[in-house]
């Protein structure tokens, strides 16, 4: 079930064996959510993650006077879902709302774990993971602090320039820390 391409781009972290593949696929199941469809909200027991297969997730909190702040977004072939609370075994604190029609892969996260616990090359791939998202959680940290809201913004077009014109421009806003009308102020310079 996943895909040739998920396969080539989890294979450019850490090379899986076609066997392996073939002996997890069936722990897959295809899922399809409509622009807007939540994969978890806060609260809820998170109990999957997904592979997406085509559109984009938004991952966001909401603060006691209700304003949101996205946490990031996911794209093609990128995991989705909680994974820290997850590992935690705690109620999500992440909302995961579908910005597109998307079409993704779910998988239990148990039965994940389970079957991957002894098979080196599958942890070595969550490891190359894992690292993936503690650099990427440390270079936004590194902008949020150093950079001003323009270089945040450039350095965003870059990570997502696949998906920026179908993000609305509001929770852009939201993920680089600034009003729409300050993010409409640098859209503007260039």
């Amino acid at each position: 079930m996943p895909t040739e391409s998920i396969r080539e781009f989890y294979n450019s972290l850490h090379h899986i064996p076609s066997e392996e593949w073939d002996k997890i696929t069936p722990l897959f199941k295809p899922k399809t959510y409509k622009k807007n469809d939540f994969f978890i909200q806060a609260q809820e027991i998170p109990l999957q993650f997904g592979i997406i297969l085509s559109g984009a997730f938004r991952l966001y909190y909401i603060d006691d006077k209700g304003k949101e702040w996205v946490k990031s977004f996911r794209t093609d072939s990128q995991l989705v879902g909680t994974y820290a609370e997850i590992l935690q075994q705690v109620p999500s604190r992440t909302f995961v709302q579908a910005l597109t029609d998307a079409e993704i892969l779910i998988i239990n996260a148990h039965d994940f774990m389970k079957y991957t616990e002894d098979k080196l090359c599958w942890q070595i791939l969550l490891r190359k993971i894992a690292e993936w998202h503690f650099i990427k959680k440390e270079n936004r940290e590194y902008e949020f602090l150093k950079l001003s809201a323009a270089e945040r913004f450039e350095n965003f077009k870059k990570e997502y320039a696949t998906a920026y014109q179908i993000i609305p421009d509001y929770h852009i806003a939201s993920y680089l820390g600034i009003t729409p009308q300050a993010l409409s102020r640098l859209q503007n310079k260039n």
